[in-house]
């Protein structure tokens, strides 16, 4: 084989041998012109006629319209002849045009489909043409069908000496995985960049992967270790005067104070956030706060107040057009409905945020959205459809490795198992939920699968166990000093009275 494609490399002419060389220093699966322009060092429509020789003799592929790849054997060969005929110097040059021209073009797509997210991007200059177009929808395509390169690119600067660039490309891809629901991906991600900048001591990069791995860790249900994440950022947030930094650092412990039941820390950090962000002028991250105050006043049985938070959220975030937050605002004014007996008005709360986050790819804001409208689905008596729902959101939660959400969709099948009559199966629900809330260490949801657990067992005339799991679910809400859970269907009046409804207890023999 190699001697064939030594045979086809000589009969090229002298231009067409170096862009095949050129071309084998791009790290990634494929690229497109505007990358193998930035390789060559050429205008778009000049790299793109040096691409010609290469497809007529097929040693350069197109698979799909304007995505060029070479196969693996070919990749390796290109790469072979660039080390032994291009100098070092030439084929560093090339490689820095290269990753100039991604640094700079996720930062501007990102910019563009991200716009509310985009503070704490790097500011990176333009590095010639913009490949990057202007519509959101557009720029979001572009960063999908880049995503495979983008991120060969990133490693192939963290692992050889362009530290600048992988910090930068990390930091901008930051907001599309999350949205994309690529988790996993964003750990390797920042783990990568936090130890290229611990390596080189430097703390404004190792303060920047720290928040977004904090980030990435709240959305995978690692509350542990983002809180340790979250710490160490506001650590150096304060000690290097980055304010921003600092306020997504308070916003990211509020959240992951509210998980772990550590009600007053949350309302301490989120209510701080959320003052210095409306002072400074950080929309996002006070729209962050206001729903995690939003939640957090749910949680203590605040309605109105919770009421309140989700619906100035909802304003700002219409007002600024920031659609993200807004689906977050509209699912928590779902939930707030239904708590309230708004059932129209909480499944119309879900549906829109549904949509909004469908026709922006966001695949947490759908997901959430999906748990919402398959619970209004089931108090309306839609058995059928909220099973679908809740199925569906179930297999995404998995895929994507959120389990915070599979809690929720194993939770909410439990109790429509129940409302349908099949306590069998919802004991099975409900038991799943319990252990993946045990092991997100979040209390207040360990309340209410044992309150699941308690109704199905009692359904089965197992009035013993039911007692038992009703016990623990009020032990915890005490525990934590909370009248009820989020879930809408859990206070400690209704346990107490559940308790007192069954039958006595026998302890001993004879008794």
């Amino acid at each position: 084989m190699t001697a064939a494609l030594d045979l086809s490399y000589q009969q090229l002419p002298s231009q067409a041998q170096r862009t095949y060389r050129l071309l084998g220093l791009h790290p990634g699966p494929d690229l497109a012109v505007h990358a193998a322009a930035a390789l060559l060092g050429a205008a778009e429509p000049q790299a793109e006629r040096r691409l010609d020789p290469l497809l007529d003799t097929h040693l350069l592929q197109e698979p799909a319209p304007g995505r060029f790849r070479f196969h693996d054997l070919v990749r390796a060969h290109s790469l072979a002849k660039a080390d032994a005929d291009e100098p070092e110097p030439d084929r560093r040059a090339a490689r820095t045009q290269l990753l100039d021209h991604y640094r700079h073009g996720v930062a501007a797509a990102t910019g563009v489909a991200y716009p509310h997210e985009n503070a704490d991007h790097p500011h990176v200059p333009p590095s010639g043409a913009d490949p990057v177009p202007a519509e959101p929808d557009a720029a979001t395509a572009w960063l999908d069908a880049e995503l495979p390169a983008l991120l060969a690119v990133f490693r192939h600067a963290a692992d050889h000496g362009w530290p600048e660039h992988a910090h930068d490309l990390a930091a901008a891809l930051h907001v599309h995985l999350i949205s994309r629901g690529r988790y996993a991906t964003a750990e390797d991600v920042h783990g990568r960049a936090l130890a290229l900048a611990r390596a080189a001591g430097d703390r404004r990069a190792e303060l920047r992967a720290l928040t977004n791995l904090g980030r990435t860790h709240l959305k995978q249900g690692r509350n542990e270790r983002a809180a340790q994440r979250h710490e160490q950022a506001l650590e150096i947030s304060t000690a290097i005067g980055d304010r921003y930094a600092e306020l997504n650092a308070l916003v990211g412990l509020g959240h992951n104070h509210l998980l772990q039941g550590r009600y007053p820390e949350a309302a301490e950090r989120l209510s701080r956030a959320r003052e210095l962000a409306h002072g400074t002028g950080h929309p996002t991250i006070e729209l962050n706060s206001l729903i995690g105050l939003g939640w957090l006043h749910r949680q203590l049985g605040e309605y109105e107040r919770a009421f309140e938070a989700f619906t100035r959220a909802q304003e700002l975030a219409h007002a600024t057009g920031n659609r993200s937050s807004e689906v977050d605002a509209l699912t928590g004014l779902g939930w707030q409905h239904r708590q309230q007996g708004h059932r129209p008005e909480a499944l119309a709360s879900f549906e829109e945020a549904h949509r909004i986050a469908h026709a922006i790819g966001s695949r947490h804001g759908e997901l959430n959205a999906m748990i919402g409208l398959a619970a209004a689905q089931r108090v309306l008596g839609l058995h059928d459809q909220a099973e679908r729902t809740y199925r569906s959101a179930l297999a995404l939660s998995r895929e994507i490795g959120n389990r915070n959400l599979v809690y929720e969709a194993l939770q909410g099948m439990g109790r429509l198992h129940f409302a349908a009559g099949r306590p069998d199966r919802a004991l099975a629900d409900h038991l799943e939920a319990l252990e993946v809330a045990a092991q997100l260490g979040q209390p207040a949801d360990r309340a209410n699968a044992h309150d699941g657990l308690a109704h199905a067992h009692h359904a089965l005339g197992r009035h013993g166990e039911a007692r038992d799991h009703w016990r623990q679910a009020l032990d915890i809400l005490t525990g934590l000093g909370a009248e009820n859970t989020t879930d809408g269907e859990v206070s400690t009046a209704a346990i107490r009275a559940r308790l007192s409804e069954l039958p006595e207890e026998h302890t001993g023999a004879g008794s």
